[in-house]
């Protein structure tokens, strides 16, 4: 009878470690993904603004950002961006890497001048320290009689230059 009570409580011991350990690897477990969603922070109509020498250079706008705070990566929905009020670039979504000032636009992205020419793409990189965007998907130009398509661009903003690549459309109108 003893040897049965022993195996019993040693089987007791045996199930009230086991479960113990079991729960400190749960509760770790959770504590991790607090710990993930702790590191985005949530932002409803979200703006950047970008100074050079005292002067605005650019301003990100954005209806919605979620900021990862470890990477210091923004996700953004309904962009956009004016450029030294000569230039606005929409697109419904970005994502905007903030130690390098760069964003990579998807979705109906479309950069107008202030003269009324349109660029229009699926996807756009914005690289603000080179003062340049590019994509290497398909462009539609429109403005004042012309149209133009092509399969690439890349653009000199200060410089207000752009290069369309491959398979170059003209039509005047």
């Amino acid at each position: 009878m003893k040897n049965i009570y022993c195996s019993f409580v040693i089987f007791f011991i045996f199930m009230v470690v086991f479960i113990s350990c079991s729960k400190k690897k749960e509760n770790k477990k959770t504590k991790e993904v607090q710990k993930e969603n702790v590191s985005n922070i949530v932002i409803k109509k979200f703006s950047f603004t970008n100074s050079e020498k005292g002067k605005i250079k650019w301003i990100l706008y954005s209806n919605e950002a979620v900021i990862n705070k470890s990477t210091n990566i923004a996700d953004l929905k309904d962009v956009k961006i004016l450029y030294k009020n000569y230039y606005t670039i929409l697109s419904n979504s970005a994502k905007y890497y903030m130690n390098e000032k760069k964003a990579y636009l998807k979705g109906d992205v479309e950069i107008i001048d202030n003269k009324s020419y349109i660029f229009k793409t699926q996807m756009l990189n914005f690289d603000s320290k080179a003062n340049k965007v590019s994509t290497n998907s398909k462009i539609k130009f429109t403005g004042k009689g012309v149209y133009l398509t092509a399969l690439s661009l890349t653009g000199f903003l200060d410089k207000h230059k752009f290069i369309l690549k491959g398979k170059v459309y003209s039509e005047i109108r």
